[in-house]
Order: C-alpha cells, then structure tokens, then sequence
C-alpha cells in the first residue's frame, strides 16, 4: 500500500521509559491519518459481497516516532506505526542509526527492494487505484489483485542497510530470518511450513535488494529504481522459493507526473507438483497533475499468469483519480475503477468501483 505523508506532528511531553541504558531526551512526535469511504460496485461475479455497497473506515493508523543525534553526529531513534482497527496492531516498527555510513533499521519495515522502487501509481491519489485495497469490495478471481510483489514480505522483522546517496544513487539491502514473522511475533527458528498469512507458502532467509537514482535535472524531477527479492521455502513446504523482480520509474514536471513499472513473479505461489505454473507478471502505467489544491491522476495495469500448463487468467484495471483539499491535513477524493478479468482457470468478471470518501492528516 502507498504511503501516506503526515500532515502535520505534535510533541509529545510525557517522559519515555526504555529498559537497559537511561532514556535520552528525544523529540519525539506523533502523527498519523483516518480515511473514511462510501463505495459501490457492479460487477458479473460478486461471490461473498453481493450487496454492492458499502460505508466504513477504510483505514486508520498512528506515527509515533522518537530521534536524537549524539555529539559525535550519530542519529538514533524508534519508529512505530500501529494500525486503528477492531484491535491496535503494530503494522512498522524498528530502531534506527543513521550517519555518514549510510542507515541501519532494525525491526520490522518494508524490504529495500519494495520501497526503493519508483512506479507509476505514484501518480495516483484517492486510494491508490490498483496500487490501493480494491479488494475489499471486488471479488477478484486473479491471485494478482494490485500492484504487488507476491513475494513481499511486507513488515516481517528483518535487518535493513541503505547505503548514503552517491551522485543521485542510493543502494539498500535487507535480510530476514522469516518473511512471515511479524514486527512484535514471537521466535519462527523452528521450520514451519503452516506460517499464515501468505500467499507464497512459508518462506525463511529472506533477502532484498533495492537500486535507484534520484535527482532533479533542468527542472525535471527524476526517480529510477530496480529492486528483488527471494526466500528459501521452509522444511515440509511444497511451495517454490519465492522470487520477485521489479522495475520502474516517475518523472515531474510544473505539477505533471509520469510514471510506469514491470514486475515479474516468477514462479512464486506456486506448489512445486503443479507443471506450468508461475507467479505472473504485470506492468503499469500513470499519469497525474495538481494545482493547488486539485490532484487528478490516472492509470492502466495489466497482469497475466498460468495456473497450470493448460490454463492462464488475465486482468486489466483502468483507474481514474481525484483529489481535493479542504484544509491543512484535511481532503475529499473520488475514484472509479474498471476491472476486466479472464481466463482458462478462473470465471470471468467484468465490473466498476466507484468511491468517495474522506481523509484528515495530522
């Protein structure tokens, strides 16, 4: 899911309490979103949403992040971002070091070979459009239902290493013991093939690698990345070790942004006695614009993938975006969505989404 910017940081006075070594004095500040939405959808295949409608909180969450810099010009800190929902989760949350030497995060954050990749959907506002949670009111039939890397392994625990920027470049690296392990979950070294929550199957010694370029040239801003990512099935599995490879990038320019990526997921989801299956591939593409305080973006994605030898599934979305400002931290937006699934392997699904909602920053 994108990222979402906070509008605005309040400090905090209460005195922080740490075990081991006497807490410094932190700034630290909080911050944070809530998105409220009301969506519709028409579509041939509505399986378990045959209502169409819906009014809910679509998402929630709260920033707390705490920084110092030592004499000597080390920067250290926490970052914790926690999801609102029916119970509070913790969905980011590492300490940092940070200096000449680059950057060092330790806990639970997006691989480098997610987050160092430019893309597209960038372009996008609203939710995201396929880059957002379309599944939520769509009954996709394709495994692929965004923008995604099946192999992501989102904010399981891991070591991080971002490199300092060298003439616009920047390289980062990451490893994890478990891709499935949560920010706060309890020791996975025993081998488990039943890990949840994943669509890859267990996966263990995950390693990410993350390249991009960034700069601003004759006024035109300029983001390049490349990232992969891969992971050892776990003893007991079936499931082929998870692979993923993406490409892309955003330019910007007098309010205009452009951007497209590839992604490539290799055999990943896959069980390793299913002949002719792959992970798929898509690309995308975007474009958007902002004045003041309008925002527009639109954009296509296209995704295919073969089930087996003898049977294949494909999908387009077609996004078109818009936002407007209110106030500081505060915004309205729409969106609608066309999705056209089909294939050999699934039942076809043609349908729209439209929405409206809400969002304050703070």
């Amino acid at each position: 899911m994108r990222r979402v910017l906070l509008g605005s940081t309040a400090l905090l006075g209460a005195a922080m309490i740490f075990a081991g070594p006497a807490a410094a004095e932190m700034e630290t500040t909080v911050g944070g979103f809530m998105r409220a939405e009301f969506w519709s959808t028409s579509q041939d295949v509505d399986g378990s949403r045959p209502r169409g409608y819906n009014f809910g909180i679509d998402d929630a969450e709260l920033y707390i992040r705490a920084k110092n810099t030592a004499d000597n010009g080390l920067s250290y800190g926490v970052n914790i971002d926690m999801e609102l929902r029916d119970s509070i989760d913790i969905d980011e949350g590492y300490i940092f070091f940070s200096g000449e030497f680059g950057i060092v995060q330790l806990g639970g954050n997006d691989a480098p070979g997610i987050d160092m990749v430019y893309s597209g959907d960038f372009s996008l506002v609203a939710t995201g459009g396929y880059d957002g949670g379309l599944g939520a009111s769509y009954n996709f039939q394709n495994a692929i239902t965004g923008a995604d890397l099946l192999a992501d392994p989102d904010d399981s625990a891991k070591l991080i290493y971002y490199s300092p920027r060298f003439s616009g470049f920047q390289i980062g690296v990451s490893y994890g013991t478990d891709a499935q392990q949560t920010t706060t979950g309890s020791d996975k070294e025993v081998s488990d093939a039943s890990d949840p929550g994943s669509t890859m199957g267990a996966q263990e010694d995950q390693v990410s690698v993350g390249v991009n370029f960034v700069d601003t040239i004759n006024g035109v801003d300029i983001g390049v990345g490349i990232g992969y990512i891969t992971s050892d099935t776990e003893s007991g599995g079936t499931a082929e070790d998870a692979e993923g490879l993406h490409v892309g990038f955003n330019i910007g320019f007098s309010g205009f942004t452009f951007g497209a990526s590839y992604a490539d997921n290799f055999d990943t989801g896959c069980d390793t006695a299913t002949a002719g299956c792959d992970g798929g591939e898509w690309y995308e593409i975007a474009a958007g614009y902002s004045t003041g305080p309008f925002a527009i973006g639109a954009g296509y994605f296209h995704t295919e993938s073969d089930l087996t030898s003898t049977t294949d599934e494909e999908m387009d979305i077609f996004a078109v975006t818009g936002k407007y400002t209110i106030a500081p931290g505060a915004a309205i937006y729409a969106e609608v969505d066309f999705i056209d699934e089909s294939g050999s392997g699934i039942t076809n699904n043609d349908g729209t989404i439209f929405m409206v909602g809400a969002v304050v920053s703070y």
